[in-house]
């Protein structure tokens, strides 16, 4: 005789889901249309704009620096190498872009760079800084949190990610920019290498999903959610922004003229659409996550599980009732307002 253990249930909407894989599909079909209606309410699109905006100060101090560093211990055209990565993903104006400011700065007298690295380098830290401050209020929007970090942590935060995302971006264009070459190194014939230069895809589309989650775990303020709660909207916002980018780059080459309307801005316009298409769908997927959160009763946050309540994460103590407008106890609980009806929920039956 075998006894079967009772499966567990997660609920009919996924209300006691570990994890979001487990959530049924009318779990999903309601987190999917409050990810729609929260994009309109924390006005994803024009917080898109700004981070955009920041994205488009940075870009060239942050090229310069590149092409610095190249300068003083390296070859500048590995970085020539390292850009053209890009080629394929990039509309052509925006490509042309860091290419002519590639050969400007490679032009430049190795006897200066030294000095200008240290100027580019504080130009663009700061410059990217303001971008991932951008983010960081982006990322509270969609989490439904208030800034309440002090001027000094909420900049070195934005200091640490800075630094942080240039040396990933760096080892990961890096590493995405030598498949290729040591593909064809190995003279193993067309159609094998056709096959594993897909590699380099795969590659950028992990890459992407690893410094998204990153992105999700750090910049809000709130307690950090468990890694299998940042992936759905890492994956999310990684399948929208690589199919988008190159859908823009075939609409800019066959359809757009951004030079007869906007003249010698043209390209730099263009560049700023591409850094807003990424922007959006990096909002689209913490929306997704924070949703998936607020779905399931159980702890999503780090470290020992905590009732309701005490999680220190807004959509953590939040269900998907209060999404459509009732106050609950862990909202309560965590701005000081009242301490009354804080516990644990009841366990499925």
């Amino acid at each position: 005789m075998t006894l079967e253990m009772p499966r567990y249930s997660v609920g009919p909407r996924g209300e006691y889901a570990d994890r979001p894989l487990d959530m049924p599909w009318r779990g999903w079909w309601q987190v999917l249309k409050r990810v729609k209606g929260e994009a309109a309410t924390d006005r994803v699109s024009i917080i898109s704009a700004g981070i955009s905006y920041y994205c488009l100060l940075s870009i060239f101090p942050g090229i310069a620096m590149l092409i610095m560093l190249y300068g003083l211990v390296g070859d500048v055209a590995a970085a020539r190498a390292q850009i053209a990565s890009f080629s394929g993903i990039l509309p052509e104006q925006a490509y042309e872009i860091l290419i002519q400011q590639l050969e400007r700065l490679e032009a430049a007298p190795r006897s200066g760079l030294g000095l200008g690295l240290l100027f580019s380098f504080a130009v663009g830290i700061w410059s990217a800084s303001r971008a991932v401050q951008a983010l960081m209020i982006a990322m509270n929007a969609a989490y439904e949190e208030r800034e309440h970090r002090g001027f000094i942590e909420r900049n070195l935060v934005a200091l640490a990610l800075t630094i942080g995302g240039i040396c990933f971006f760096a080892l990961s264009i890096t590493a995405i920019a030598a498949v290729p070459a040591r593909i064809a190194s190995l003279h193993l014939g067309p159609g094998v290498t056709t096959a594993l230069a897909s590699l380099q895809w795969a590659a950028l589309f992990i890459a992407a999903v690893l410094a998204l989650a990153l992105v999700y775990r750090f910049t809000p303020c709130r307690a950090p959610a468990r890694f299998r709660w940042l992936l759905p909207g890492a994956v999310v916002a990684t399948g929208l922004w690589l199919p988008s980018s190159l859908l823009f780059r075939f609409y800019v080459a066959n359809f757009a003229n951004f030079n007869e309307t906007f003249g010698s801005i043209g390209a730099v316009i263009v560049l700023l659409l591409w850094f807003y298409i990424s922007a959006f769908a990096v909002c689209i997927g913490a929306e997704l996550n924070a949703e998936l959160e607020r779905q399931t009763y159980r702890d999503s946050t780090t470290g020992p599980i905590r009732p309701i309540g005490r999680r220190g994460a807004y959509v953590a103590d939040s269900t998907a009732e209060s999404a459509a407008g009732t106050q609950r106890a862990g909202d309560r609980a965590r701005r000081g307002e009242a301490e009354q009806g804080v516990g644990s929920l009841p366990e499925p039956q």
